[in-house]
């Protein structure tokens, strides 16, 4: 088992430290069901898992994968370093062990904090740093999680971790995650609102209903959630079926609202 840790000081203000853990680790967890609805801080870790799959592709690397897991680990650290920021935790504890419930063979950490929200600075600040752009670009590297916490006094603290692993249930890859608008009712994102979306919202919940959670992007979920409760329901179903026969019979389709 081997560690390496590098403390860096970056431009503009921005504080940054990068972690890494390499070994054998025999902790094994039940796999973490990922549930149709938003969790914390969803659309900036998709947008970093974008950033960070761009730049592995760049560099002939496998792309990344979301593990929400991950994400709700690392928002988890993202509080404690207000705490401490460093990569022991409050507790004394080192920083990998809020990984104890998950079975991998390698994983970094990367932190950060600023007075800013941007996920893009964030990530472009990381790649200007030797320590947090090997453990972005490390080929042991599979999945991906980042956390995000802003704190009473503006700072911005971020968390980003990656492990090297098996494959996990509720890992995904977000179908479009590029910060274009989604549409409501166009489930899958093709540009057309038909049975199929309807059949993805009815299957998401149904698995919802039997504890089996959907891995949906934070777009999917937008698109899915018709009548913009914060829940995918048979309502949202039945609206987009209710739509896409109206389109099909020629007539003016139209969403209720809540």
């Amino acid at each position: 088992m081997t560690r390496n840790k590098l403390i860096s000081i970056a431009v503009s203000g921005l504080i940054l430290f990068s972690g890494i853990f390499c070994g054998g680790i025999d902790y094994f967890m039940t796999d973490y069901e990922l549930s149709a609805y938003a969790y914390e801080n969803q659309g900036e870790s998709e947008r970093m898992l974008r950033l960070a799959n761009e730049k592995r592709r760049a560099n002939g690397l496998q792309k990344l994968k979301l593990y929400p897991k991950l994400c709700q680990l690392a928002n988890i650290r993202a509080k404690e370093l207000v705490q401490k920021f460093d990569h022991t935790r409050p507790n004394g504890s080192d920083c990998f062990t809020v990984l104890n419930d998950v079975s991998y063979y390698w994983a970094g950490e990367n932190i950060a904090y600023n007075y800013h929200s941007s996920p893009d600075k964030v990530f472009n600040q990381w790649l200007n740093s030797e320590g947090h752009r090997n453990n972005i670009l490390n080929s042991n590297a599979t999945h991906i999680g980042a956390g995000f916490y802003k704190a009473s006094d503006g700072r911005c603290y971020w968390v980003q971790i990656l492990v090297g692993g098996p494959s996990y249930s509720g890992e995904y890859t977000p179908a479009y995650n590029d910060g274009s608008a989604y549409s409501i009712g166009d489930a899958d994102g093709n540009g057309t609102v038909d049975a199929v979306d309807a059949s993805i919202a009815l299957t998401c919940y149904a698995q919802m209903q039997t504890g089996n959670g959907m891995s949906l992007s934070l777009q999917e979920k937008q698109a899915c959630d018709v009548n913009q409760d914060g829940v995918i329901d048979s309502i949202d179903a039945s609206q987009i079926l209710g739509y896409y026969a109206m389109n099909s019979t020629g007539k003016c389709p139209y969403f209720s609202e809540r």
